[in-house]
């Protein structure tokens, strides 16, 4: 993917973030391509964890070999994947959501369902900007790792 990327359009690039989840282990194998860390609220500690491995944007490094991590995920784990127009949207004196509070409410909302989690932090982070627009677009998913097989 990196290489067909390679010069197709000036100031563009695309980050991406990929995983590959077996199901009956609950293991995660991931890689990253300067996308923004995905986070993991440990649902045994309530602990939150970014999902990091560093990697540069596609289609920006010639032969770039991307590095991979594998991490055990465990029954009731949420996992929290997100563009950076999340985390950059700024209040009406310009400061920046930033990944900092982003964590905090993944932390504090953690234990809630995927869907009432989701909502969670999309209003936190809309009360955080309040009647300030978005200047990119922001997509959040999360997801739960199941307690069955």
């Amino acid at each position: 993917m990196n290489e067909r990327l390679q010069g197709l359009a000036d100031e563009r690039f695309v980050t991406a973030f990929y995983g590959v989840l077996d199901r009956r282990t609950r293991v995660m194998t991931y890689a990253n391509a300067g996308h923004p860390y995905p986070m993991r609220f440990v649902a045994r500690t309530g602990a939150v964890q970014e999902l990091s491995v560093p990697g540069f944007m596609l289609g920006i490094v010639p032969g770039e070999q991307y590095r991979e991590k594998t991490i055990q995920l465990e029954p009731g784990d949420r996992l929290c994947f997100f563009t950076d127009g999340l985390v950059e949207a700024r209040n009406e004196v310009g400061e920046g959501y930033g990944t900092d509070r982003l964590q905090r409410a993944f932390a504090r909302h953690g234990s809630c369902t995927a869907d009432v989690l989701t909502e969670r932090l999309l209003a936190d982070q809309r009360a955080f900007r309040g009647d300030q627009k978005l200047s990119d677009d922001v997509t959040l998913v999360v997801g739960e790792v199941s307690r069955e097989e």
